[in-house]
């Protein structure tokens, strides 16, 4: 948490911040999932009001990989993920 205080406006700020990721691997395989979160929610207090700002994130990615010889193996990865913004007033 932190803030900000001046002569016209003061805002506060919370953060926070989540990941999580787990690993498989075998003599004929390997896969990774991953997986974040993170929000930060800020306030401010205006003369004329309060405004609140609101900013949500997340994605998830993943790989899985398949050993084909003893020198190559062969895989696919991806990542979806989503960022919004909110005015709340």
């Amino acid at each position: 948490m932190n803030g900000y205080l001046s002569g016209e406006s003061s805002y506060k700020s919370v953060r926070v911040n989540n990941s999580l990721s787990a690993n498989r691997t075998t003599d004929a395989w390997k896969f990774s999932v991953g997986g974040r979160y993170s929000t930060n929610t800020r306030t401010y207090e205006l003369e004329d009001g309060t405004d609140k700002y609101t900013q949500e994130s997340w994605s998830g990615t993943g790989l899985a990989v398949k050993s084909i010889t003893d020198r190559f193996s062969l895989g696919a990865s991806g990542e979806v993920g989503r960022d919004s913004y909110y005015n709340v007033a």
